[in-house]
């Protein structure tokens, strides 16, 4: 994944992947499960995506959410549902194509 950002010249994006509880308003009482968390500094602001692997399998259910300066996302969407086989990288492709569809990537 830290190539495609790489490609981009999008620097200073720190990758982790982590279990932890959805940082979602209205999902603190749900169960961990396992994420790739992506945050970076651009515009004076703290930029952050989060990929969520339910199933803890990256064929199954996947989610996605986007925020800014460090506060919960509001919104929690599915991500590449209708892939028959998820390599990681379509996961890479999808996760980019959702950041720029936000305009973080670049302004069209």
């Amino acid at each position: 994944m830290q190539k495609g950002f790489d490609k981009l010249n999008i620097a200073g994006v720190a990758l982790q992947f982590i279990k932890q509880k959805i940082p979602v308003v209205g999902y603190s009482d749900f169960p961990e499960c396992w994420q790739v968390v992506g945050q970076w500094q651009a515009d004076r602001q703290v930029r952050q995506f989060n990929i969520y692997f339910y199933d803890e399998d990256i064929q199954g259910q996947r989610g996605f959410s986007a925020t800014c300066t460090g506060r919960d996302a509001s919104t929690l969407e599915s991500f590449r549902i209708d892939e028959k086989k998820v390599t990681l990288d379509l996961l890479v492709l999808g996760t980019l194509q959702r950041l720029n569809g936000q305009k973080w990537l670049a302004l069209n």
